[in-house]
């Protein structure tokens, strides 16, 4: 990508304008800033992370866990699911 960015100077212009948008997908894209998800299906917060985490995404890890905490968020996915079966069920029923 790189080598066709600089292939001219509408390109090299280009990348120029697009550079924030670049750097902003590749830290969305990084494993690292997230550094671990919730695993779901199970009565409790469980965060998962990638084997090969280095410090810096242990440290993410942390942090999404502590906001999943401060957030409530095993009750406000328990609710919504809950939700969603009722109006899944009375879907079914007026069926």
């Amino acid at each position: 990508m790189r080598q066709e960015l600089n292939s001219s100077i509408r390109t090299k212009l280009g990348a120029l304008l697009a550079k924030p948008a670049f750097t902003s997908i590749k830290k969305l894209l990084d494993p690292g800033e997230i550094g671990a998800v919730p695993l779901l299906g199970i009565d409790g917060l469980v965060f998962i992370g990638h084997g090969r985490s280095d410090a810096y995404a242990i440290v993410s890890a942390i942090r999404s866990a502590r906001q999943a905490v401060e957030s409530n968020l095993l009750e406000a996915l328990s609710t919504a699911v809950q939700k969603r079966l009722e109006n899944l069920q009375s879907s079914i029923q007026d069926y």
